[in-house]
């Protein structure tokens, strides 16, 4: 429309060509997304403009080439229910391939950066409205073909605003999301798969303004810091902040188990490392000779094997300890006693596994059973009292596990 014309990304490509990426006035359609291709002579390649479906102003914010060569352009657009993430992909010749968008809870929503894995993967992330109409981080994960894989969402600890401004992906493939929560720099890392690994904070890192990993994966921060420096009076100073990044971390530790007696049972772990990694079980704090992978399979589960396992995941750089998990071995309830204290009231025990909750039920024919009491010992030992007024020609009872 011959008025304003914004530029506000550029990337070059591995053939040299020249991507610029930003917002332009069109003719009726007020800003739209702009994406020029230049050769490296500057000859002009392709122009391609995108008109959200709600004929408003579209902002394209961080523009991207993923590994398979295709351009990515990302930003807000103003949609037929309010502001969205709006995606677009685009083949090296210009050609549109794909175009997806997130709406949050408030149809409010600013994509912010986008950054792409060696697979092609996408990884779009900004500031979404939530509920409480406080900005949330909102990460998108996309295929190179446009399928959508995760969404995450950050809400800091004050449920106050939390914006994401950067994004990047290590040698790992781990998302690292970075952003300003509650007037802080908040840190989020995710696993390929979109699994939270770790969350950091650094206080008083009031305005984020970029996020870069060198090439041991660690962390780098950079942006203002407020500060009161008197009576009314304040300033703000540039502050830079790196962080470690472990060079293994747990996507998924071994989970707890309750099993029968004689049942298989098996732990199991997934980890992000560089490789090749090493794994050591552990029973009660005990080495187990010969289990050194990643999943360890107990062929019949006993009291002797009752306990506590971790795995000890190594490699050349690190070695790192799970949570632990526990097995617990399920006997079945042995009635040892009745003891009457009272006309109609007994009092009585069994024998079962201890910190499990047992249901107590009750019968008068051995056929028709009623819940009668839930019950946890930290004993073996547990105990009971059945009262009742009115007399009863007979009465049984039954533990049974789970409750």
């Amino acid at each position: 429309a011959n008025s304003e014309d914004y530029a506000v990304a550029l990337v070059v490509t591995g053939d040299r060509n020249v991507i610029v990426a930003g917002y332009s006035t069109g003719v009726g359609s007020d800003y739209d997304y702009t994406t020029i291709a230049y050769a490296a002579t500057g000859l002009p390649l392709w122009t391609n403009r995108y008109n959200g479906s709600g004929n408003g102003s579209d902002y394209a914010n961080a523009l991207i080439v993923n590994a398979a060569g295709n351009i990515v352009v990302t930003g807000r657009s103003v949609g037929n229910s309010g502001l969205d993430y709006a995606t677009i992909a685009y083949s090296p010749a210009g050609l549109p391939l794909w175009t997806n968008y997130y709406s949050g809870p408030r149809n409010s929503d600013y994509a912010n950066a986008v950054a792409a894995d060696q697979n092609g993967n996408v990884f779009v992330t900004g500031n979404s409205t939530a509920g409480n109409f406080r900005y949330d981080y909102a990460t998108v994960a996309y295929s190179n073909e446009g399928t959508p894989l995760w969404t995450n969402r950050y809400n800091g600890p004050l449920n106050d605003d939390d914006q994401a401004v950067s994004v990047a992906v290590d040698s790992l493939g781990r998302v690292v999301v970075a952003g300003c929560s509650d007037g802080d720099y908040v840190t989020v890392i995710y696993s390929n798969e979109g699994i939270p690994l770790s969350t950091n904070r650094y206080v008083g890192g009031t305005l984020l303004a970029g996020l870069a990993l060198d090439q041991d994966d660690n962390i780098y921060l950079t942006g203002s810091s407020f500060e009161a420096v008197g009576s009314g009076l304040s300033t703000y100073h540039i502050a830079t902040v790196k962080y470690f990044v472990q060079p293994i971390m747990f996507v998924e530790n071994p989970r707890d188990q309750i099993v029968d007696p004689g049942a298989t049972c098996s732990f199991s772990t997934a980890v992000v490392g560089k490789t090749p990694l090493a794994y050591q079980w552990y029973f009660n704090s005990v080495g187990l000779t010969g289990e050194t992978n990643s999943t360890l399979t107990i062929p019949s589960a006993s009291l002797a094997v009752q306990g506590t396992y971790t795995v000890v995941v190594s490699n050349a750089h690190a070695s790192v300890t799970s949570a632990p998990a526990r097995l617990t071995v399920v006997l079945p309830p042995q009635f040892e006693s009745i003891t009457a204290l009272g006309s109609h009231h007994f009092r009585l025990s069994f024998r079962a596994t201890s910190n499990l909750i047992y249901r107590v039920q009750v019968s008068s024919n051995l056929v028709d059973w009623v819940d009668f009491w839930n019950i946890d010992s930290s004993s073996n030992t547990f105990q009971f009292d059945d009262y009742n007024p009115t007399p009863r020609p007979q009465r049984f009872y039954r533990a049974v596990f789970p409750p």
